[in-house]
Order: C-alpha cells, then structure tokens, then sequence
C-alpha cells in the first residue's frame, strides 16, 4: 500500500483531502506544521508528500528542498491558496512533480499522486537497472559531498584513470559504477574484474584475449576483457592484489592503449579503467610488491571512501534506506529512538557492507514494525568514552559506568554534560550534540532533564 504525507496548516483542508485519499487505499499521514512532517520524514518512508507553500511556522519550499535532497525517491505535490508565477517556477525547479492552486479538484490531485508514482516506480527500476542492484550514494557527511564531487568531476573526464580506496565494504565498486553511469561511457559496458581472483594461468587470455590455437585448450578466438569494454569503463578491483607479471603488461596498455592478443596482433582500444583497492598502494611501492610506474599511472585521480566510523550522521540515513528497499516486507518498519543511538554509536568495523546487513537481519527477526537493533549492544558498551565535537575543539564526556546501566541513563549522562558545559543553554546544547533544538527538548522530557 502506498504512503502518502499530507502537510497542511489549515487543519480542515488538510484532514478533508487526507480522507478522501484513505477512500482511495491509500496509507495516509496528516500533519499541520514543519516540525511535525519533519518527525514523520524521519520515522518513516512516504511514497508521496502533499505540501503546502506558505506556512505558519516556515516554508514548504524550503521542506521540498530538504526532501529532495534527503529523500530523493520521494515524489512531492504542491499546493497553495496564494497565486505566485515565480513561487511555482522556483517549486517545479527544485523537483516538485506538481504545482496545484487550492482548491484542488480531488480526481487531479489523484490523477497527479498515480503519475508520480508511475514515474517514481520506472525511476527507481532503471536506476536499479543502471546500477546492477547497487544503491545511490547517500550521506549528508563533508566526505560524501566531497566524494560526490569527485564523482562529477572523473565523469566529466572519460578518459581519465580513477583509483579509489578506501576500507573493505565502503562501496568502492558503487563509486566505479557512478564514475561510469554520469559520463558519456554510460551506455556502453562496465565490466568488472577482481585482480585477486584470477588464476595466473589464464591472467593473459582474460585481459587481452587470445587467437584461437594459440596454447593448448584455445579452440576458438577470445576477446580479453579491455576489448569487450571497448568504449566503455574496466574495473580493476583489488589492483593491489595483481601479480606482478600482469602489472608490467596492464602498465604497458596504459601507455598505449593498444591490447596485444595472445598468439595474435595489437588491436585500439577505446576504454577507460577505474581501479580499487583496500591496500596502501604507496607502502606496496616502498615494499616492492607494486610497482612505482604503475602506481602513478593508475592515481591519477584519486577518490578517497571515508569508513563508516568517521561518518556516524550518515549511518541512519543509509539504514532508512536499506529499509525502503525491501519492497515485498508489507509492514512499515520505524527505527525507535534506541535504535538510532545504537546505531550511530557502533564502530562498523565491517562499514556500509555490514550495516545492510544488520538491517536485512533486524527486519527479519523483528515481531512488530519498531527496529531497536538490540543486537548492536555489547559493541556499544564496549565503547565507555565518547566525544562530542564541537568548533573550538572537543569535548568529552565520560559515560563510563562501574555497573550495568541502560541506554537511557547513558544518553542522560551525554545531554547533562552537554547542557553543563554550555551553562544550561539549551540551544547551544543542541549544536554541541548535533540535535535539532525540538529534538533536545523532546529527549529531555522523556528523560526527566530540567
């Protein structure tokens, strides 16, 4: 069933047009304000937000703006009693699908939600397509903006080589494919290859091919892997891994461009190669195990993937989006508060890799629709000192206890220190936690703080 978020401040509009889209099977959420929409977007996955222009505590625009940047998959219908050219223009450029002056005919704002839907479903299938089953790169972080722009940057070049490193299960291969889809590579292959799986019997015959005849078992003509991606993108997964010998001749393709079959001649290729690799590539040089020329032929372009652990704002927002990928679980899953303390305060030794992993296995095991990720905690424990940054330097509170205490009275602790060393302001608090003010008051209460 279909979730729709309906934000209104005028109550009787908002609930009138949340009714009649119930009448119609849909799952329906109304809200009348900017604080509430936020907590819903927060807690649960919409198909479709219905949003108003103008409204008592701020401005939808700037809410369609945080959803499409957070919530891209979500598509979202505006809707106003005040008549403005420019406020439309400025909607529809910030990637609402409609644009609706009240009052709104009930049959067109439903004919809308079924086209946004349609277009969100064909969307989402050929990104799935596209992307061979892998997921969009979500993070808010200044290293996930900073990867994205590299992104944008290696695929307005086609024909520059691109190394990314980074820890097993950051989602090197992912960056590749994205590397690939924005340039104009896009419509030709992307063929990956894991250097480390290949035995060195066949390390020749795989990449450049071979002429049929040409050693024992070649009874016909076989293109190498650069020759089947020509004009279109190689992957060289773990590079670092590669022997020795196909280094040598992978450096002399790069040179020249030209792949030379086994048993035949030398053939043009049109390819570019995107390399990865877990290993410090620099220290395999100093150690002799990688060569130097090679090293400074594959980074030309250096894309750089930041573990898990360095980039704890991220980690709800890619388990929220895990979660919306289990499109054949009917039950709407909603992470509980607990959950996101949990996970946002372990270490991901195994990064975005073991994180989907934990989801698929929480929504598998859970009885209700609340995730808690109970499971994460004894890594959390384990764990009796954490910092909370701040601008002018770092401060730490100490939430280590000599007994056995619950999350509640650990997340007491962390906001009482807080609100000490801010002298009791509440606001800047909040900034020091890197909570929204509401959110921190809301904590509060529930905590019996001030």
């Amino acid at each position: 069933m279909r979730k729709i978020l309906v934000l209104d401040d005028e109550t009787e509009f908002c609930d009138r047009i949340a009714e009649m889209l119930r009448l119609r099977n849909y799952l329906v959420k109304a809200v009348y304000g900017l604080g509430q929409a936020r907590v819903a977007l927060e807690r649960e996955s919409f198909d479709v937000v219905l949003l108003d222009v103008f409204l008592q505590d701020g401005s939808g625009v700037d809410l369609l703006g945080e959803i499409r940047k957070r919530w891209p998959e979500t598509a979202i219908i505006m809707m106003t009693g005040m008549e403005d050219v420019r406020t439309a223009i400025e909607c529809i450029r910030l990637g609402a699908e409609e644009y609706f002056l009240k009052p709104v005919h009930n049959d067109e704002l439903v004919f809308a939600i079924e086209k946004s839907l349609k277009s969100s479903r064909q969307q989402s299938e050929l990104s799935m397509y596209r992307d061979s089953g892998n997921y969009p790169i979500i993070g808010e972080s200044e290293a996930i903006q900073e990867v994205r722009s590299l992104i944008e940057r290696a695929a307005a070049n086609p024909d520059v080589t691109v190394l990314v490193t980074g820890e097993t299960g950051t989602g090197k291969e992912l960056v590749a494919r994205h590397v690939h889809m924005q340039g104009r590579r896009s419509q030709e292959a992307f063929i990956p290859i894991n250097c480390s799986s290949i035995p060195e019997s066949l390390i020749e015959s795989e990449f450049f091919g071979h002429e049929k005849g040409a050693f024992t078992g070649a009874d016909r003509q076989q293109k190498g892997v650069f020759e089947r991606a020509n004009g279109g993108t190689v992957f060289l997964d773990e590079i670092g891994d590669m022997e020795v010998r196909l280094q040598t001749s992978l450096l002399r393709f790069l040179e020249t461009r030209r792949v030379h079959r086994v048993g035949g001649g030398e053939i043009d290729v049109d390819v570019r190669i995107v390399c990865a690799t877990n290993k410090d590539l620099q220290k395999e040089v100093d150690e002799l195990r990688f060569r130097k020329d090679l090293y400074f032929r594959v980074n030309v372009l250096n894309i750089h993937l930041p573990p898990l652990r360095d980039r704890t704002g991220d980690v709800v927002l890619l388990a929220r989006y895990f979660i919306s990928r289990q499109k054949h679980n009917h039950r709407n899953f909603v992470i509980t508060e607990a959950g996101i303390r949990r996970l946002e305060r372990y270490a991901w030794p195994g990064n975005i890799r073991e994180l989907k992993n934990v989801v698929e296995r929480e929504m598998i095991l859970a009885r209700g629709a609340e995730l808690d990720f109970v499971q994460l905690e004894h890594g959390l424990l384990e764990r009796p000192e954490e910092s909370v940054p701040l601008e002018d330097g770092r401060l730490h509170l100490a939430v280590g206890f000599d007994r056995p205490v619950s999350l509640d009275e650990i997340e007491r602790r962390v906001i009482e220190g807080a609100l000490a060393y801010c002298s009791g302001n509440v606001s800047r608090a909040a900034e020091v936690l890197q909570l929204g003010r509401s959110s921190l008051r809301s904590k509060m209460k529930r905590l019996g703080i001030g």
